[in-house]
């Protein structure tokens, strides 16, 4: 019996000391918070990189035979149709050098008529027949070259397009090859950009790009055209093409544009607020509500994107998370909710996805 008193009596400022931490527990004042819900949403797995606009057609019009520039009839940056003239080269020398071709194949064509009415009477022997037609063929195939040689001294818009970057007047000696203006068609234009060697086996021909361009903030959806078969060896980068239709002008050729690559999509991903995360050593975490009291969920974060982050793995559908007031939160604190401007009208997950 004196044992078991001495005993009562030890443990009694025991219980006293965990009653009187449960009392202040229990009168600690709730911590007023803002709190949200947790939903399904569509989500798009990104990678963004920056990439550049190039014309798909664009070429440096130049001359095909050496000579003098006649005339210029196009006005530098101002759009021409398809086969519309130009330049027109000195073109002198090659249509006398025409006339005179045309004078020799209807000599040729008449020589040939009288060979041929007499091979019909019996009067003209075989080889004159056939010397007179060969005559005939080869007036013929001149008269087509000189005739090309004329054309091609008037150069003509192969596509339309806009005129840039002219470099000669009228009057300027040009060679073979020598740029006379640029040419390039701006209706159509293809985005060039770059992923690291990780994502190469996840790229497609087909995958949905979104490409947005600084002009303006305009955004425009596409697809991959094509996929360069190598890396690159120096940045071991693997490069893409995405085409453009820009019938409204909205990309320019030579600027840079964002450019956000699909690589997958999850129809139901459980989507929260992303000011509810908080940082830590060890990943992410947020406080999620029990009752009156919340507890810490550390929980994956997949993409991000408009306000909104992806929860891989942690946290269901339908949990209320703290959005503001969790830094002085720990686990187990008694709370208060609050309403705040973003949960009186609710959350509102992006309509398009979630990406990083």
């Amino acid at each position: 019996m004196v044992l078991s008193a001495t005993a009562m009596l030890a443990s009694s400022p025991i219980r006293a000391q965990d009653n009187r931490q449960d009392d202040r527990r229990d009168t600690h004042p709730a911590i007023a918070v803002q709190v949200q819900t947790s939903r399904l949403a569509r989500a798009e797995r990104l990678y963004r990189s920056l990439g550049e606009v190039v014309s798909v057609n664009k070429i440096d019009i130049t001359t095909q035979r050496p000579g003098t520039i006649d005339q210029i009839f196009f006005i530098d940056s101002q759009p021409v149709a398809e086969n519309a003239p130009l330049v027109q080269m000195d073109s002198r020398a090659a249509v006398a050098d025409l006339r005179n071709s045309t004078a020799q194949l209807h000599l040729a064509r008449q020589n040939l008529s009288r060979t041929q009415e007499l091979a019909a009477k019996a009067l003209v022997p075989l080889v004159e027949q056939q010397r007179t037609t060969a005559a005939a063929e080869a007036a013929e195939a001149d008269f087509q070259a000189r005739t090309v040689a004329v054309e091609i001294l008037t150069i003509r818009a192969p596509f339309s397009g806009v005129i840039t970057d002219r470099k000669v007047s009228a009057g300027a000696y040009v060679s073979p090859g020598q740029p006379i203006a640029t040419l390039q068609n701006l209706d159509r234009v293809r985005v060039r950009f770059r992923v690291p060697q990780r994502l190469s086996r996840e790229v497609r021909i087909g995958q949905t790009v979104r490409v947005t361009s600084n002009l303006g903030d305009v955004a425009v959806d596409t697809t991959v055209s094509r996929i360069d078969p190598v890396l690159d060896a120096e940045t071991r980068l693997l490069s893409l093409e995405a085409e453009v239709d820009n019938a409204r002008d909205v990309l320019r050729p030579g600027s840079f544009v964002r450019v956000a690559l699909v690589l997958s999509v999850s129809e139901n991903a459980v989507l929260v607020p992303s000011e509810a995360l908080v940082q830590s050593l060890t990943g992410e975490y947020l406080f999620v509500v029990d009752g009156d009291r919340v507890r810490r969920a550390t929980v994956r974060v997949g993409e991000k994107r408009d306000g909104f982050a992806e929860i891989v793995a942690g946290l269901p559908a339908g949990a209320e998370v703290v959005t503001d007031g969790q830094f002085k939160l720990q686990d187990g604190a008694a709370i208060r909710i609050v309403q705040g401007p973003a949960q009186a009208r609710g959350p509102v997950p992006p309509a398009a996805s979630a990406g990083r």
